[in-house]
């Protein structure tokens, strides 16, 4: 279930459907690339909800937001040397 609703988080918070009007196709798997692209219109198995729904579920204490996106690699450093990631705002708190 959580994992459901993490999808319809992303497919109601991601990107609108290209420019065009028409959506992508769901895709056959779980999708590991092309973050920001445009997302489906639906997805089998799963609620697809407004951003305005979402909102609410969140309100209300049911629903948690996951950020997905990847962490950038952390650089080659001298050793001792101390390394504090970026924070992440995709989602605030």
């Amino acid at each position: 279930m959580a994992a459901m609703l993490a999808v319809a988080l992303l497919v109601a918070l991601s990107a609108p459907a290209s420019a065009g009007g028409t959506a992508p196709p769901e895709p056959d798997h779980y999708r590991t690339r092309h973050y920001r692209a445009p997302v489906p219109r639906t997805l089998h198995g799963a609620q697809v909800a407004t951003t305005a729904q979402v909102k609410a579920l969140w309100q209300r204490g049911h629903a948690a937001f996951v950020d997905v996106l990847p962490r950038p690699p952390k650089p080659k450093l001298p050793p001792g040397t101390l390394w504090l990631e970026h924070p992440r705002r995709d989602i605030p708190g």
